[in-house]
């Protein structure tokens, strides 16, 4: 998910800093990342025999978190992604399965969406002890109400004002971009099963 990200860095910071002057530090970025995901990569292709550049299943969660289908339609597609040959193929498979559910049923995707927001921005310690019920004692509850849930009612609304008024800089864009890409990622495209 993050490495998609680096197209649309690489051109917040041109848009910047200028084509010109923002070429060299755009480059510094990209070889950054290509630093972190080449060993990966060199990994899936040596010891896989697979040419992915970071993992293997992002596709197959693509297709799991866009199933919308019955139970007995989940099982068919899941058996036909198990009967092809190589990894590359099922990940073909799992791409146009998921092409096709999307089609099938675009009315469920705002709903999947606004289930998925719910889930996100939930007071996850709160729903914890008052709805899930997790045996845990008072103080440990307690405790992640103050420092998980506390931090992030505090932080939101501090965001908010930042993302509204905050004054325009490089650093701003490039937080407000990936704050967007990332929610839609997450909310839109896959799952918000974590709060990561």
């Amino acid at each position: 998910m993050s490495l998609a990200f680096l197209p649309l860095a690489v051109f917040s910071h041109l848009w910047w800093q200028g084509r010109r002057s923002g070429l060299r530090p755009a480059l510094a970025l990209a070889a950054g990342c290509a630093a972190a995901v080449l060993p990966w990569t060199a990994r899936n292709v040596l010891v896989l025999r697979d040419p992915v550049m970071v993992d293997t299943v992002s596709v197959y969660n693509l297709w799991n978190d866009n199933l919308y289908v019955n139970a007995d339609r989940a099982r068919m597609q899941q058996e036909s992604l198990d009967k092809q040959p190589t990894p590359a193929a099922q990940r073909a498979r799992a791409l146009a399965l998921t092409w096709r559910n999307v089609k099938r049923a675009p009315a469920t995707i705002p709903l999947k969406a606004w289930d998925n927001t719910r889930y996100f921005f939930r007071p996850e310690a709160l729903d914890n002890l008052l709805r899930v019920e997790y045996p845990h004692p008072a103080w440990l509850h307690a405790a992640w109400v103050v420092l998980g849930d506390g931090i992030l009612l505090l932080s939101l609304p501090l965001f908010v004002v930042f993302a509204v008024v905050g004054r325009p800089s490089p650093a701003r864009s490039l937080l407000l971009l990936w704050s967007a890409y990332y929610l839609f990622m997450l909310i839109v495209v896959f799952h918000t099963q974590l709060r990561y």
